[in-house]
């Protein structure tokens, strides 16, 4: 029997009952229908993180997860802790791995992938803690299934599947300690804590995940609030020591500037973006509209009697709007909030993956909430038509988010092509990038091919240019994984390049820039190698127009006259 607690007054009155279980009947069980489509969904969820797992080479963020497991374990932890951005669990838990099977890039992916396919265990068990219907769970699987954000994250060598699985289960012996009578709500509560303490030594919005259960705790189980307020002050305790690590090296490095500072403000639209991802990217006119009508629509329709008042008939069914809705809502709210005030934004998608699946759950059970029949089943048929078509299309490079898509290149097969086609023997050729998140992942592979004839100038800009060489264990001075390339000067940057003879590489977007520094510095450049879904990043040759030919420099295949065509 669920304690219940009666000195708890005002608007946590309202939701004093064992939390989130979706009617009084017992959970629903399967039918055959209803198995037969959760196993589809399944396979779907599967397959969809199969797809081209090893077709692309690993990116920068992803060569620092290599990189930071082939230390010691003291020089992971120091390595991960000058980094400052993460917390070390992933990075140990990747050496375990490597340790296990080594460095293939199967072997290298699959980690990630096994540990997005594990997350359907504790998504299956919340479901079932909450008491949801069949098909709600199966709408919200599906949904999950072909999310293309979700799909790229379980392929990414880095620690965000891991998170989403932590939180899962976080959620799942949340709800268990709700539901439980005190002696009970003890033990869940120490299972709990093991989960919280990973989830934190894994990514540090896991505080957030920690945080908004605490809320609910607040408002819901407030005789449980000196318990769950004790695992806390152990969690922090716990902490102290990295936390007190790397505060060390933020104050050495004055401040996070060097790491984040290439994070943008959120504005509105930020807000609108993150959520349009979860949803499902379409590009067409009015899209942005639709999508929140379809996505969005139910939730409001669900939310209108709960904060009207008039729900006394569905009461533990509002229990469950507010647990999905403050997982959902309130991460993104806080740090929307502290971005704005902070030095330093905090704000980027990937960090917020752990309310992708509780957004999932609570449009599924709004969607499967909506009378009369033929509505929701017109609403769901388009809901996973549009998920569906915006998955596939993901899941081909098209739609999606540039920020993620166009990490997808398989910077092996560029470098190879290059070293093919390069046939100095002697000296070094410089290779100039426009971008450090290309720089990196060039300099990585030819490393790992033992090729020293090229030298990579990351051109940052002005006089603050880095040059990544074959001797500095990739230790990127201040500069490591800049992304502020929105708002270059080209005209300062041009000035470094020098030399009769180097290979540039940009992205699609930095084409027409570009080609204006070459020719006015009086280059050209050839018909170099193309990589990417669409071509996202190019590699050319490039010489001085007067030494079209030089002596001792061919090409397996001569380059035209210009590679900057319209």
């Amino acid at each position: 029997m669920v304690e219940q607690d009666n000195d708890v007054a005002g608007f946590s009155n309202k939701f004093n009952q064992p939390l989130p279980k979706a009617d009084e009947r017992a959970a629903p069980t399967f039918t055959k229908a209803v198995s037969a489509i959760f196993v589809l969904t399944v396979g779907l969820f599967v397959a969809s993180r199969l797809w081209h797992l090893t077709t692309y080479s690993l990116w920068a963020d992803e060569i620092f997860s290599l990189l930071a497991a082939r230390h010691n374990w003291s020089g992971l932890i120091a390595y991960v802790a000058g980094d400052i951005v993460h917390p070390p669990l992933f990075y140990m838990l990747l050496k375990l791995w490597i340790t296990i099977g080594g460095e293939s890039l199967l072997w290298l992916k699959l980690f990630p992938f096994l540990i997005s396919v594990a997350t359907l265990f504790p998504l299956f068990l919340l479901c079932r803690e909450l008491k949801l219907r069949p098909s709600e769970m199966n709408l919200a699987l599906v949904l999950i299934a072909v999310n293309g954000y979700l799909i790229y994250f379980a392929q990414e060598l880095r620690m965000y599947s891991l998170l989403l699985f932590l939180t899962l289960c976080s959620l799942w012996l949340f709800v268990r300690f709700f539901n439980s009578p005190t002696d009970a709500a003890k033990r869940h509560l120490m299972t709990l804590f093991v989960v919280h303490l990973l989830l934190v030594y894994t990514h540090y919005y896991g505080w957030l995940v920690v945080g908004t259960e605490f809320i609910l705790v607040l408002f819901w189980r407030r005789r449980k609030l000196p318990l769950f307020a004790i695992s806390i002050a152990v969690l922090i305790l716990c902490f102290s020591p990295w936390a007190y690590t790397v505060a060390q090296v933020a104050v050495m490095k004055k401040g996070l500037a060097h790491k984040i500072g290439w994070i943008e403000r959120p504005d509105l639209y930020s807000l609108l973006e993150y959520y349009a991802i979860l949803n499902g990217e379409l590009i067409f006119r009015f899209n942005t509209h639709l999508r929140f009508l379809l996505f969005g629509s139910p939730i409001l329709l669900w939310a209108w009697p709960i904060f009207s008042g008039t729900r006394a008939k569905d009461k533990r069914r509002s229990d469950t709007f507010w647990l999905l809705s403050l997982s959902s809502f309130l991460p993104i709210a806080f740090a929307f909030s502290v971005s704005q005030v902070l030095p330093q934004s905090v704000w980027h998608p990937r960090y917020f993956i752990f309310i992708a699946v509780p957004y999932m759950i609570l449009v599924a059970v709004a969607v499967q909430r909506l009378r009369p029949n033929w509505v929701k089943t017109a609403m769901m048929l388009l809901i996973v038509g549009w998920a569906a078509v915006a998955g596939f299309k993901a899941l081909n490079g098209e739609n999606f988010s540039p920020r993620f898509s166009n990490h997808k290149v398989e910077w092996d097969a560029l470098d190879h092509q290059m070293m093919q086609a390069e046939v100095i023997k002697d000296g070094v050729v410089k290779v100039y990038s426009f971008d450090a998140r290309a720089s990196i992942p060039i300099q990585f592979y030819l490393d790992e091919a033992h090729e020293r004839r090229f030298q990579v100038v990351t051109v940052l800009g002005g006089e603050d240019k880095t040059i990544i060489d074959n001797n500095d264990d990739h230790v990127i001075s201040g500069k490591k994984f800049d992304l502020s390339f929105w708002d270059w000067d080209y005209d300062k940057e041009s000035s470094v390049l020098e030399g009769e003879h180097f290979w540039i590489t940009f992205y699609e977007y930095q084409r027409k820039e570009v080609q204006r520094i070459l020719i006015n510095k009086g280059y050209e450049a050839g018909e170099g190698f193309k990589e990417g879904p669409h071509s996202y990043i190019t590699l050319a040759p490039v010489w001085r127009q007067r030494d079209r030919n030089p002596p001792g420099l061919s090409f397996n295949s001569p380059p035209t006259s210009l590679a900057f065509s319209e």
